[in-house]
């Protein structure tokens, strides 16, 4: 006191207050104590109530703050005063003063506000949530440990049972879907699901309730909220997250959540993440950067959104309540450090103290679960210590159109790649399929060839193959009409491509391919996706296309035209060859099966995704076979479907975890059994290129690295293929204001982990 005394004397002829002086110098829990135990005090003198949202929004914070200080440093202060506060708060409950919630028509064991409410009693989720999981978290906290168990137990029980009696309010508001690994939470008052912060406030208590009872009662009920918070991320080109605050059921939506509701969000991922639930260290890495970059902006201005634009400084102490990032990023810790002692938050009661106490929190220990990625924040970069990967143009930037690329790795070590070119199919017929030579221990890609040219049409997306004799194959569709449903897919063969220049084809067919019993699971494949996204209004435009879509599933041309290549063939241990196939006039998948090596020809079921195509391969070692596709409608993640007959018939197309912004992805087994994807991980637009890494056959892609992470350009359509020598190579559209091209990167597996 006397050095801060002494301080203030020296600087109050420049402005300085004294208080702010303290404020500086004091240790974190000295601050903590200045802060909490007045404010805590003051409150337990008067009597509880909910009314206007005071207990959720005041001394919830409060009780989350003295719980988490006392997990840090078992100071018995705080656990007294924790108790003392939750037995006040219990107190105010509406059963204990006979309050009748107006809207659900009972007392009930929670608290209610008319603030929210149009004068209405009304027990909101969110509050529940707020109030009742720092109850359950001190339960936790005493039951982890046999001393404090002794002195605090009873206290702890009894606090345990007043969140569990809360929670149970809600249980018959919680709703599974839109998709089947989602749910949400209703709100009787609105008779809409509440937004993203109010149900995570209520499933962080759940979480709560688990960890002090040792059972996973709510787990799948948290597991699924999380899931629906998941998919309505957008991944930005920065590395970062943003999310609306109140996102429709179908999806994300392109307006931002203001940083003080957001809070609520990033400590309910954070806490995920650390219980291993749906988050993983990508996201948390994501999170991180939305905080970092967009919400910490310059000259010390915060940002009021997740999206780094508009006002600043509206909701500055709210960023502290993002505290709990801290245990996994130092440099986050340290910044919110620096900002914790700035005199304006000098005397924030609810959001600094809680912000001190997590900051106190100790770094988390590396797990499974949290040893996947660095943040970009951190380190300057992705992941300086790895591996290099090299990449280069293939040819100068084109003023033509120039896209969909495939790549094989010919037998002498060359690498071959192919690419369409022209002025754009959809109206002219000038377009073409080109190729590129770049010659083992080459640095420099041979001048563009022509590989193929239907004369008067359109030639387009190309897939290359090596077969096991040796011989090349070239897969392209030609467009009859202009449009994609005209076309029908060609190949080439060549066992003379090795040398300078283009190859000697020596064979060209045409795949004519009739689906196997397309009409039925076409329609099974429609109601699926219909559960998936939710029914059409009646009378609606969309309602409107799928009344013709059904019409059109049973045409038998339409089903027969309109197969195009995007992928790789993926040949099965029987010598069977599976050709990856799409319809953009119903939007889903096939494969074209040869078991003959490639002398004819014939059609699997379709994967009825609808939004769902452009599919990618890969096998299990269980002989599963697994689907990865473009998604091309509003769910924006990348679609799945499993295969258990070599190909033949396709499960349900399903919705993973991985963002899409509706482009292409190529994915490849590597020679260690791993599997390699390389997809853009954003939802609006194709800045970015991903490549994640599988050691569990797809259940769970835990590292990621990108070849292209910008603000503009468009980076897209990957082919990607792991030569003899372990060298993994990509090839992808490259289009930047300019021209377009085909870029190439190499790599080992071990940039990417």
């Amino acid at each position: 006191m006397i050095v801060c005394l002494l301080v203030s004397a020296l600087l109050g002829a420049f402005g300085v207050q004294a208080a702010s002086v303290e404020h500086e110098l004091a240790s974190p829990t000295v601050r903590f104590d200045q802060l909490i135990i007045p404010a805590v005090e003051a409150a337990l003198r008067q009597p509880g109530t909910n009314l206007g949202g005071n207990i959720a929004w005041g001394q919830g914070y409060q009780f989350a703050a003295l719980v988490e200080m006392f997990d840090v440093t078992r100071d018995p202060k705080y656990a007294e005063l924790a108790v003392r506060l939750g037995d006040w708060i219990a107190e105010a409950r509406d059963d204990r003063h006979n309050l009748r919630d107006e809207v659900r028509d009972r007392v009930l064991p929670g608290w209610s506000t008319t603030g929210y409410s149009e004068g209405k009693r009304y027990v909101w989720a969110v509050h529940t949530g707020v109030i009742v999981a720092p109850m359950a978290r001190f339960a936790a906290v005493v039951r982890s440990v046999p001393g404090l168990a002794a002195r605090w137990g009873k206290d702890a029980d009894r606090l345990l049972r007043v969140a569990q009696e809360a929670v149970a309010i809600h249980d018959a508001e919680y709703r599974q879907g839109p998709a089947p690994d989602e749910a949400y939470v209703y709100c009787p008052y609105l008779k809409k699901p509440l937004p993203l912060n109010m149900q995570n406030a209520l499933a962080a208590a759940w979480l709560a309730i688990d960890d002090a009872t040792k059972t996973p009662k709510h787990r799948q009920q948290v597991e699924r909220l999380a899931r629906f918070m998941k998919n309505r991320l957008r991944p930005m080109a920065d590395g970062s997250y943003t999310w609306a605050y109140w996102p429709p059921l179908e999806g994300p939506e392109a307006s931002s959540e203001d940083i003080s509701h957001a809070a609520w969000n990033a400590d309910f991922m954070v806490r995920c993440f650390e219980h291993e639930l749906v988050f993983d260290r990508a996201d948390v890495a994501r999170l991180e950067r939305t905080l970092s970059v967009r919400v910490l902006l310059a000259d010390d201005r915060i940002c009021d959104t997740v999206c780094g634009e508009g006002k600043c400084n509206t909701y500055r102490s709210a960023v502290l309540r993002w505290a709990r990032l801290a245990r996994h990023f130092p440099a986050v810790r340290e910044r919110l450090q620096q900002m914790s002692r700035r005199p304006q938050f000098a005397g924030d009661s609810s959001s600094l103290p809680f912000g001190l106490a997590c900051l106190s929190l100790p770094p988390a220990i590396s797990s499974k679960a949290a040893a996947d990625v660095p943040s970009p924040s951190e380190t300057g970069s992705e992941a300086s210590t790895a591996p290099p990967c090299e990449a280069e143009l293939i040819f100068p930037l084109h003023s033509q159109h120039n896209h969909a690329p495939g790549i094989v790795e010919c037998p002498n070590g060359d690498l071959l790649v192919s690419w369409y070119r022209g002025s754009g199919e959809r109206q002219a017929d000038d377009v073409a399929v080109y190729g590129a030579r770049l010659k083992k221990g080459s640095r420099q890609w041979s001048e563009p060839f022509l590989l193929a040219d239907t004369p008067g049409f359109p030639d387009c997306n190309t897939a290359l193959h090596i077969d096991h004799k040796g011989q090349l194959w070239l897969f392209w569709p030609v467009i009859l009409a202009n449009s994609w449903d005209s076309c029908l897919t060609q190949y080439r063969v060549s066992d003379n491509f090795q040398s300078d220049g283009p190859p000697v084809w020596n064979w060209q067919g045409t795949m004519f391919l009739k689906p196997r019993n397309f009409e039925p699971k076409m329609r099974e494949g429609l109601e699926h996706r219909l559960k998936l996204t939710g029914p059409p209004a009646e009378g609606s435009a969309r309602a409107e296309r799928i009344e013709r879509l059904k019409k059109l599933i049973g045409d038998k041309l339409a089903s027969r035209l309109g197969w195009q290549v995007r992928c790789k063939p993926t040949v099965l241990p029987s010598g069977r060859i599976l050709l990856p196939l799409y319809s953009d006039t119903y939007s889903v998948g096939l494969m074209a099966i040869s078991d003959d090596e490639g002398a004819s020809w014939y059609a699997s079921e379709p994967l009825a995704g609808f939004g769902s195509i452009q599919p990618t391969v890969l096998r299990r070692d269980d002989a599963t076979l697994v689907a990865y596709m473009r998604e091309n409608g509003s769910l924006r993640k990348i679609r799945i479907a499993e295969s258990r007959d070599d190909g033949l018939s396709w499960g349900p197309v399903g919705v993973t975890d991985l963002p899409n912004p509706g482009s292409g992805v190529d994915g490849v087994r590597l020679q260690n059994g791993h599997w390699l994807l390389v997809y853009n991980d954003t939802t609006n637009k194709r800045a970015s290129l991903a490549v994640s890494l599988s050691n569990d056959e797809g259940r769970t892609w835990k590292s990621t690295r990108h070849l292209e992470h910008e603000e503009t350009g468009s980076f897209h359509y990957p082919a990607v293929i792991q030569a003899r020598d372990g060298t993994i190579h990509a090839v992808y559209s490259y289009f930047v204001k300019g021209g377009q091209t085909m870029k190439h990167a190499a790599f080992r597996e071990e940039w990417v982990r």
